[in-house]
């Protein structure tokens, strides 16, 4: 669940906004059907910009999306309860680095990780519910290495094909899972918007709800930073530095960003799903 920084300056820009380009739309249940129109979707979005919406809504034999979108919605309800505790009991559930699980805290962001492999029902605190927590991140799971295999027919050689298929094994221990982050308002009124640090993530896919505009990626067409419009049926996904180095450059992992107006607007949630490697083959990717 780690990202990779690469770009370490805070930007603030007065009265300037980024505009929005519109991103592909890849149908979940479609691509389950190996529908051929979906896949290329899929290939053409991971090759630029690395970024693309994952339509989640409808269902089939295989996954039913509006079961999904219930509970990432209930999940979503359920940290703002939670973040809106106070400092002092968040705090409680604080657990030092390394461990990428519990709650984290900066100045302008805080975290709740919890690890795929090691969850434990006793590690998630109330108002957070573990049930819907695990729910969240099988499936999510699932839909993030069900992407894998769509696009591993397509990657390099026979061996690099195979080899990127290898990659995400369920019974290995890996880096994957979920976090709950809250990225904060300004308390100071200040003109225009201000930019977290750009960075690429360092995983293999990242799958995002969001629920506000947030999310702003660098567009290499254009040499320009776009926003993401938030959509309630899709998941919003980008390509890691880890599975581009799988795919010898075959696939952009895009810098992106947070981007915060800072008049008139609250504190902004995210659920995200960082899918890593298994620890075994993370050292032999570069």
């Amino acid at each position: 669940m780690t990202t990779v920084s690469t770009v370490t300056t805070t930007i603030i820009l007065e009265a300037e906004k980024p505009q929005s380009i519109p991103l592909e739309t890849v149908k979940y249940t479609d691509l389950l059907e190996k529908d051929a129109l979906e896949t290329s979707k899929l290939l053409r979005s991971c090759q630029s910009p690395g970024f693309f919406y994952l339509d989640i809504s409808g269902n089939n034999a295989y996954f039913n999306g509006d079961a999904y979108l219930e509970n990432i919605q209930s999940l979503s309800q359920q940290q703002e309860e939670y973040f809106s505790l106070p400092f002092h009991a968040k705090m409680k559930d604080y657990v030092n680095f390394p461990a990428e699980k519990g709650y984290q805290y900066s100045p302008d962001s805080e975290t709740f990780d919890v690890p795929y492999s090691s969850f434990q029902e006793d590690d998630v605190p109330s108002p957070l519910d573990a049930l819907s927590i695990y729910f969240m991140m099988a499936h999510t799971h699932a839909i993030a290495t069900n992407l894998i295999r769509s696009l591993s027919p397509f990657i390099g050689n026979e061996d690099v094909r195979k080899y990127v298929t290898s990659m995400h094994d369920e019974n290995d221990i890996s880096r994957s899972g979920m976090r709950l982050e809250n990225f904060m308002a300004e308390e100071k009124e200040k003109l225009g918007y201000i930019y977290g640090p750009g960075c690429t993530d360092g995983g293999s896919l990242s799958l995002r709800y969001c629920e506000e505009a947030m999310i702003e990626y660098l567009d290499v067409e254009t040499g320009g930073w776009a926003y993401i419009e938030p959509r309630r049926d899709c998941l919003v996904v980008n390509v890691g530095d880890l599975l581009c180095a799988a795919s010898k450059g075959q696939f952009r992992g895009p810098l992106h960003r947070v981007g915060h107006p800072l008049i008139g607007v609250e504190d902004r949630k995210c659920v995200t799903y960082h899918l890593w490697p298994t620890d075994g083959v993370v050292d032999n990717i570069h």
